[in-house]
């Protein structure tokens, strides 16, 4: 794996102590699995194709996701616990590996538009295309985010033969550490959700066709719901593992839905075009903002500029509002050293 660490370390006496925001960037991923129940090359293949298999009995909703991790541990603290974490920033990047085979969609489509349409709730989508989601991941059968891998069998019996609601991982709405919902058979068991982030790009028009070699962005919305417990248990146990997916239909043989570079690809570590991630995290609240290793008048003015800025770096109540209680947050952090 390669990776580059900014990770701030301070001085004190003969030992090195980390702390302030902890800032990664992977520039490829530890797993990547075309997670589809019918591949021969699980964990090996050179693209990932996302797609969904609405109304088709006895396939998943969400058919071809595609699973990508990181390890975490060594770098941001393990074993910590549900509330020890707060994530700043994180962003997911892919490319494009098909060409023209589908149409950007910048934003969500109601749960209701992928409805049968002689469904009496379906609604009709207005945008041309659909979104490409990122979502946490969950496990089943035994497995775990300790012991899941890319290459781990795809999954157990089926509820309906052959594949449906059989897969080991999947894309996945965390209430809590414990309370894991799968979102693969989303549609038919009518569950709303809201993704970690939406694919954008700025290389093509909405509406228009997506050329090869097109760059995706994934900016987490770290308030979306779940993604505080989701964060909480991956770097509780050192690992990150998020599921990229679509309903692009694949019914009929049509191809008209993304594939993305893996690792595995070869022109994916010449290019760069390896799956990609970038995350700022505070572990316990650490107060020390300017990463020096001293708490003092620079590390309450750090707080102040990024408080200014709007910066969720200043969210320290973790609540998704910048207001006096995070100063009162800020302070206690600091007082506690």
């Amino acid at each position: 794996m390669i990776r580059s660490a900014l990770v701030v370390l301070a001085l004190s006496g003969a030992c090195l102590a980390q702390t302030g925001p902890i800032s990664l960037t992977f520039d490829e991923p530890a797993r990547d699995r075309w997670n589809y129940p019918f591949s021969a090359t699980p964990g090996t293949r050179t693209n990932a194709t996302i797609f969904g298999a609405t109304g088709i009995e006895g396939f998943d909703d969400r058919d071809g996701q595609f699973v990508i991790g990181f390890d975490t541990a060594g770098d941001i603290p393990t074993g910590m616990g549900a509330g020890a974490y707060r994530v700043v920033s994180a962003r997911v990047t892919l490319v494009v590996q098909n060409d023209l085979q589908f149409a950007y969609d910048a934003t969500q489509d109601e749960l209701a538009s992928y409805f049968l349409s002689d469904d009496p709730e379906y609604v009709a989508d207005t945008t041309a295309g659909r979104p490409i989601e990122l979502y946490a991941t969950g496990y089943r059968n035994g497995f775990t985010i300790e012991n899941w891998e890319e290459t781990s069998e795809f999954g157990g019996p089926p509820i309906v033969i052959p594949a449906e609601g059989a897969r080991n991982a999947f894309a996945a709405f965390y209430s809590g550490a414990d309370d894991v919902v799968d979102l693969s058979r989303q549609v038919r068991e009518r569950i709303e959700s809201t993704p970690l982030a939406i694919g954008q790009t700025t290389g093509v028009a909405v509406g228009e066709l997506v050329p090869a070699e097109t760059v995706f962005t994934f900016d987490v919305d770290t308030c979306a719901p779940g993604s505080t417990a989701f964060f909480d248990a991956s770097f509780d146990a050192g690992k990150v593992n998020l599921t990229v997916t679509s309903m692009h239909s694949a019914e009929l043989g049509s191809t008209e839905f993304p594939a993305f570079f893996t690792k595995e690809n070869a022109l994916s570590p010449i290019l760069g075009y390896a799956p990609r991630l970038e995350i700022t995290v505070i572990a316990v609240d650490d107060a020390d903002l300017t990463g020096d290793g001293v708490l003092d008048l620079f590390d309450f003015l750090a707080f102040q500029n990024a408080f200014d800025a709007a910066d969720p770096l200043a969210d320290f109540d973790g609540n998704c509002t910048l207001d006096i209680f995070d100063f009162l947050a800020f302070q206690n952090a600091f007082d506690a050293g």
